[in-house]
């Protein structure tokens, strides 16, 4: 039980993290775009 908690939390953190980047990722692309006009 406490592996798959474990493995549960891990997945979760990633997924947040995933989400984080691909926002940052999206507000550069806007701030170069505003750059770029």
């Amino acid at each position: 039980n406490y592996c798959y908690y474990m493995v549960d939390y891990l997945t979760f953190y990633n997924i947040k993290n995933y989400k984080i980047y691909t926002y940052a990722q999206r507000l550069l692309e806007i701030y170069f775009s505003y750059l770029s006009i």
